[in-house]
């Protein structure tokens, strides 16, 4: 049996702003992966059992390998893990459960303040962006830019400041014009005009005087094959000063059907995360649906924190969900702080070693996160199938879910050896129960994953008490 698959080898640059620079890894050569199939197997208040099995030939070796169950209520038992006798699957025993506390109700009980952010951008003069004014569209929400500048990094390492202003009553920040350079060749998305805003940024929730800091913020800016600048008219954001933001989104209108536009957080631990690449409608508006909401004000307020929003062409590359350089995640591996959800950990190291290669990874550890209903339902697929990489980047990192009721969430998580994690794409089952993650893995490749820190998580729940397209769970 053959699995492998060809690798696209791309460069890397290292620009002023860190939170996009960033390089696939995986060289050059096949790529090689193992398919491990789970089936999940539950009970009222019970998930009874969890078997994976890796393809005919490949091995899972889980020696030194323990499990245990965390629930919300912060509750944790240990969990048996039994390796089979020839290597090639292991079963995680019995835990029980907990309900998990709906988000609706708890979000309506907890303390919540955001200040709601329009960012409106001037780019009507060749090669330049004439300015950008940051305005707080809440009565008595402000900013505050004391001990802040700002700077442009252009594609070819140049760098010059930015005028940047505040308004006498503190609602706008005023940016100046600055030059907006197309890159030196063609094809790299890296390759962007950056203006930032280097810290602190405070934004002020007037009526609770709560506060979110800012380490950096920027905006990065493509040009088009026509030497035209790629930029939005405004951009809309919440950013919370307590709790979580009443509004995830982050909307862009005014960009061209070949633009599109990504979003980059750093938090306050300095974990990286990174949306998708979104194109805009026919009407020109783009909205990245949760990269900034994923994190609460306690979660993204700090000197090391970040937010940037950039733009390009479609007709570049657009970006791959990688981060650079590797830094610690604060959480420690596959942390998923504050989730009401069940998990199960599986604590390794675990190798997966793919028989025809030989080639191997070594994960950290595997999280699965399961809502558990009030009736004891438990919200898990019957079967999934993975694809773990071993050699290196998968070209289709797709996980496939089955056994889910229509509408229910699943999302993955990975970070990888350095420490760095990323965020899949929401997704949702169809009417057949099936669900696939095409980004599961993100980019990763097997270099990427392999070591002690790295994890990979599954999370999965059905609950969305507001009806925002969220669940509440995660």
């Amino acid at each position: 049996m053959v699995r492998a698959i060809g690798v696209l080898a791309v460069t890397c640059s290292l620009g002023a702003f860190p939170l996009l620079s960033g390089c696939g890894d995986g060289g050059a050569g096949p790529a090689a992966f193992v398919p491990v199939a789970a089936t999940v197997e539950t009970a009222a208040f019970s998930l009874e059992r969890i078997t994976l099995t890796a393809g005919a030939g490949d091995r899972l070796e889980a020696g030194g390998v323990t499990a245990w169950i965390e629930r919300p209520d912060g509750s944790r038992d240990d969990v048996d893990v039994s390796p089979s006798g020839d290597g090639r699957s292991l079963t995680l025993g019995r835990a029980a459960v907990t309900v998990s506390e709906a988000g609706e109700t708890r979000g309506q009980a907890a303390p919540q303040a955001d200040v709601r952010v329009l960012a409106t951008v001037e780019a009507n003069t060749r090669g330049q962006i004439d300015g950008i004014t940051l305005a707080a569209l809440d009565p008595l929400d402000t900013f505050d830019i004391t001990g802040a500048h700002a700077h442009v990094w252009q594609p070819d390492g140049a760098t010059a400041p930015v005028a940047m202003d505040v308004s006498a009553d503190a609602t706008e920040v005023t940016l100046g014009s600055f030059p907006v350079e197309p890159p030196p060749g063609t094809g790299a998305y890296w390759r962007l005009n950056r203006l930032v805003i280097t810290g602190p940024v405070w934004v002020i929730d007037g009526a609770t005087d709560s506060r979110t800091q800012i380490g950096a913020l920027g905006f990065s800016f493509g040009v088009n094959d026509n030497d035209e600048v790629v930029a939005p008219t405004t951009v809309q954001a919440c950013i919370p000063t307590l709790g979580a933001a009443s509004d995830r989104r982050v909307v862009c209108e005014g960009l061209d059907p070949t633009d599109y536009v990504w979003v980059a957080i750093a938090d306050a631990y300095g974990g990286l995360t990174h949306s998708r690449a979104y194109l805009p409608d026919a009407n020109g508006r783009a909205v990245v649906p949760d990269t900034l909401g994923l994190f609460p004000a306690d979660a993204i307020s700090g000197p090391n924190s970040g937010i940037e929003v950039a733009f390009a062409d479609a007709s570049r590359q657009p970006p791959p969900p990688v981060v650079w350089p590797p830094v610690p995640d604060g959480g420690g591996p596959g942390g998923e702080a504050g989730s009401r959800l069940n998990v199960l950990v599986m604590d390794g190291p675990l190798q997966i070693v793919n028989g025809e290669t030989q080639s191997s990874t070594e994960l950290g550890r595997l999280r699965l996160g399961f809502e558990v209903l009030g009736d004891g339902t438990v919200v898990a697929p019957s079967t999934f199938i993975l694809r773990v990489p071993t050699q290196g980047v998968l070209r289709a990192p797709a996980l496939e879910l089955d056994g889910l009721l229509e509408g229910d969430f699943c999302r993955t998580r990975v970070v990888d050896s350095g420490g760095r994690p990323t965020h899949s794409q929401l997704m949702r089952a169809g009417p057949d129960g099936r669900a696939t993650i095409p980004d599961a893995w993100t980019r990763n490749s097997a270099a990427d994953l392999a070591g002690p820190d790295s994890s990979f998580s599954l999370l999965v729940a059905r609950t969305d008490g507001d009806a925002n397209g969220q669940p509440d769970a995660f």
